[in-house]
């Protein structure tokens, strides 16, 4: 399964546990980065939003992670450290 397929399942068991608003605003442009055998690096947007991410929503994740891909262990919230740069922002 290709991983934006993987992550709309994932945001489907978020919707569960995590008000439309916060999923919203912190989740909707977040995407999964990797996927090793048994670990999901997810790309938040920015470093505040990874950040932010991790402190109120990394257990939540990790459950709908887990629900998604049982073979999941570890899962990381981070972001790309030059999306501005690239962008030409």
């Amino acid at each position: 399964m290709e991983n934006d397929a993987l992550w709309q399942e994932v945001m489907e068991e978020l919707k569960l546990s995590i008000e439309p608003n916060a999923l919203k605003t912190w989740f909707k442009h977040a995407r999964i980065h990797r996927i090793d055998k048994s670990e999901m690096v997810i790309y938040a947007t920015n470093e505040f939003a990874a950040d932010w991410m991790r402190k109120h929503f990394l257990q939540d994740v990790k459950s709908a992670v887990k629900k998604v891909l049982p073979t999941i262990d570890k899962v990381k919230i981070s972001y790309e450290e030059n999306s501005q740069e690239q962008k030409g922002v």
